[in-house]
C-alpha cells in the first residue's frame, strides 16, 4: 500500500514537472510557431499533446496539437508527421505522463482512424523517420490512395472528426 502512495505522488511530481516544460516551451516557441516555422510548431504542438479525451479544456488540448503538428507535417516535418499518425491511431499518450495515460487506459480517447493514421506513418518513414520506417512494417496496410497529398490529407481532429463545439 505505502508503494502505490509513493508511487501515485512521484506520478504527480512527474507529470508537474512534465507541464512545466510544456508551458516554457510553448512560451518560447509561440511566436515562431505563429510565424510559420515547422520545427516551432511542432515543438508547441507537442507541448499541448495530449488530452485524456478529444477536446478537454485543460492544461493539454489535443485540438490545440493537432492544429500546430499539421502546420509542421504540412511543411515536411517528419516527426511532427509522426506524432500526429500517433494521435490519429489512438497512441496519445507517451513517455512518463503517468496520469494521462492512467485515464487514457480507463477510459479511452476515441482517436482511432487507421487510414489517415497509416498515412501520416508512411509520410514521416518517407522522411526517413526511423521510428515510422520500423513501425510500418508491423502496421496493418490501409487503403490511403483518397489521400493524395499532406497538404489536402485530413490531419486536425476537426478535418478527421468533425468540428465539434
Amino acid at each position: 500500500m505505502f508503494s502505490a502512495v509513493l508511487t501515485g505522488c512521484a506520478g504527480a511530481v512527474v507529470e508537474s514537472a512534465r507541464m512545466a516544460n510544456d508551458a516554457a516551451a510553448r512560451d518560447n516557441y509561440l511566436a515562431a510557431a505563429l510565424a510559420g516555422d515547422a520545427e516551432a510548431q511542432y515543438q508547441v504542438g507537442k507541448s499541448y499533446c495530449c488530452a485524456p479525451s478529444n477536446d478537454a479544456d485543460s492544461f493539454y488540448n489535443n485540438r490545440k496539437a493537432t492544429e500546430f503538428l499539421c502546420q509542421a507535417a504540412r511543411q515536411n516535418h517528419p516527426a511532427a508527421a509522426f506524432e500526429i499518425a500517433k494521435i490519429h491511431s489512438g497512441d496519445t499518450v507517451d513517455g512518463v505522463r503517468l496520469l494521462r495515460r492512467t485515464a487514457n487506459l480507463v477510459r479511452g480517447d476515441g482517436l482511432n482512424n487507421r487510414a489517415v493514421a497509416y498515412y501520416w506513418y508512411k509520410q514521416a518513414a518517407s522522411h526517413n523517420h526511423s521510428e515510422a520506417v520500423d513501425l510500418l512494417d508491423s502496421l496493418e496496410i490501409q487503403d490511403i490512395s483518397h489521400l493524395t497529398s499532406p497538404i489536402k490529407a485530413p490531419c486536425t481532429l476537426d478535418e478527421v472528426h468533425g468540428a465539434t463545439k
